[in-house]
């Protein structure tokens, strides 16, 4: 036992190490020793080994040994230099084969893997479209022998149509539901900043987001009918009030947008040193990547799909607001504990009044190089028109009549112009930024028609409402949202509004009609 673990052995010396590697690069063809000159000049210029790879592989991109060479190869992160001078034999001999046709298993998977890289590089190849291809084509046919770069090489031709600038229809598809690809669009036209009166169809898809995402739905209110499209442009314009304030998150209320370091061509070897400049290669709304300084990122949105009591209260301030404004009878109790939606909302009502109050003193510029012409055409006029006559005194009262006659006559030609001239200014001038009266004018009250019988498990649910209880059971087994829904639909003739909302989950009665419903509840 001993002398099998403690025997002499002779350790070679560096020099004896160092003639058997030249002995055994010597034997190799004249294209291969090249190559291994190659990598050693460029690592004693501190060139990284990604780099070195690089050169390599297009120093030998061409090349081609016919005959038929093995031996056994296997590494991580595999690469030339990893490789003894047989083995690089093998492998030159195995890609020949391959790009020939043949097709067998048991060769060694590093050497896919090697053939990969110099693909990904650029090697062998005409472009980086002919690049992708080539390694597009090789996967699905390697993939028949051998599933070991099944792993890989799907991520990798991704982020080779990301790094190079290719078709994006290249790339794997990726399923988004309709919803979040319209969400998407919204958050991306907001970002550069397109205006709502440019962009009608953007401005009514913002206003649906809003409402989707709120539990307090404006279409369900008894001020909406008539005053839809004030209340559209109030909520709009109050909206970018409160992004430009970059209030109560409002730039995430349809998604937030995430930034990390994004890493291509994980596990390759890949010399990313071959287009060093800045890029942003965009996908969708969703997704882009950016290169700055040679490092990537990735930003990606993930858009918002709960309802958010944010969006509900902003949407209540903007009915009661409205209504408010519009002398409205039926008023609303909000809760806006910062003011931030009532002062942003308050401030578009107050541009509308603004405007108004414009549109109706519109201000009048005279263009004073017009007058000097019509001086001077006037000056001219008279010139052609004094005629040299005798000296003939007129009677005193003659001349006073006639004096009179012709300033009566001028003032009324100079009112007519006036007037005339007033009209068509006013003609022309037009409510710019603000809505029409009507939307905006005192509403009509409706006059409440009679209820219709309620059941009695709805009557005793009213009234455990109107005691401050908020049951758990509901007649039926019906959701909160179906019963709020149901009961606001038979009160609609009633009080003419929803008088009840989901809060938490909850059936909650709005306190502004509890006196009201207490009446009919008694009386009925």
């Amino acid at each position: 036992m001993e002398d099998r673990i403690f025997t002499d052995e002779i350790i070679p010396r560096h020099e004896e190490r160092l003639e058997a590697k030249r002995a055994e690069e010597g034997s190799l063809p004249e294209r291969v020793r090249k190559m291994l000159e190659l990598g050693a000049r460029a690592e004693a210029n501190g060139q990284g080994e990604e780099r070195i790879f690089r050169l390599q592989a297009e120093f030998m991109a061409d090349w081609e040994l016919p005959d038929l060479y093995r031996s056994w190869f296997s590494a991580y992160y595999p690469t030339y230099a990893r490789m003894s001078g047989p083995q690089l034999l093998s492998y030159f001999s195995w890609r020949t084969r391959w790009k020939a046709g043949e097709r067998k298993m048991g060769s060694p998977v590093s050497f896919a893997f090697v053939y990969v890289y110099e693909l990904l590089n650029g090697a062998g190849a005409s472009g980086p479209q002919d690049a992708w291809e080539k390694l597009s084509a090789f996967w699905e046919e390697y993939r028949k022998l051998d599933f070991t770069l099944d792993r890989y090489v799907p991520q990798w031709l991704d982020d080779l149509v990301v790094y190079e600038g290719l078709d994006q229809d290249l790339m794997r598809r990726e399923y988004v539901p309709k919803s979040d690809r319209e969400t998407a669009e919204v958050v991306e036209k907001l970002e550069r900043g397109v205006r709502f009166d440019a962009d009608p169809e953007f401005a009514e898809e913002t206003f649906q987001l809003l409402n989707a995402r709120s539990s307090y739905k404006l279409e369900k209110s008894s001020f909406w009918t008539g005053h839809e499209k004030a209340m559209k442009r109030l909520v709009l314009e109050g909206f970018l009030k409160l992004r430009a304030r970059r209030a109560l998150g409002t730039d995430r209320w349809f998604g937030t947008r995430y930034r990390r370091d994004a890493e291509l061509f994980a596990s390759a070897v890949f010399d990313f040193s071959r287009r060093p400049e800045d890029r942003i290669y965009t996908i969708s709304s969703f997704k882009r990547w950016v290169c700055e300084r040679g490092s990537w990122r990735l930003e990606e949105l993930f858009p918002e799909r709960a309802t958010l009591p944010e969006i509900s209260a902003f949407l209540k301030v903007v009915d009661a607001e409205l209504r408010n404004a519009s002398g409205y009878k039926r008023k609303l109790t909000v809760s806006d504990p910062t003011g931030d939606f009532t002062r942003a909302v308050r401030e578009v009502l107050s541009d509308w009044d603004e405007a108004r109050r414009k549109a109706a003193n519109p201000v009048r510029q005279l263009d004073f190089g017009r007058l000097a012409g019509i001086r001077a055409d006037a000056l001219e006029t008279q010139e052609k028109l004094i005629v040299e006559e005798p000296f003939e005194e007129a009677l005193p009262c003659a001349e006073g009549a006639a004096q009179a006659a012709l300033k009566e006559e001028a003032l009324k030609t100079s009112e007519n112009a006036f007037t005339a001239t007033t009209a068509a200014a006013l003609a022309e001038d037009t409510d710019r930024g603000a809505p029409e009266a009507a939307e905006v004018g005192d509403a009509l009250e409706k006059k409440p028609a009679n209820s219709e019988m309620l059941a009695s498990e709805d009557r005793k649910l009213l009234q455990r409402l109107l005691d401050g209880i908020r049951p758990t059971e509901l007649p039926g087994g019906l959701s909160p949202e179906m019963t709020a829904d149901r009961l606001n639909e038979k009160l609609y003739d009633a009080f003419g509004d929803a008088i009840l909302e989901v809060v938490g989950g909850k059936l909650v009665l709005i306190e502004d009609y509890a006196e009201d419903l207490r009446e009919l509840l008694q009386d009925s």
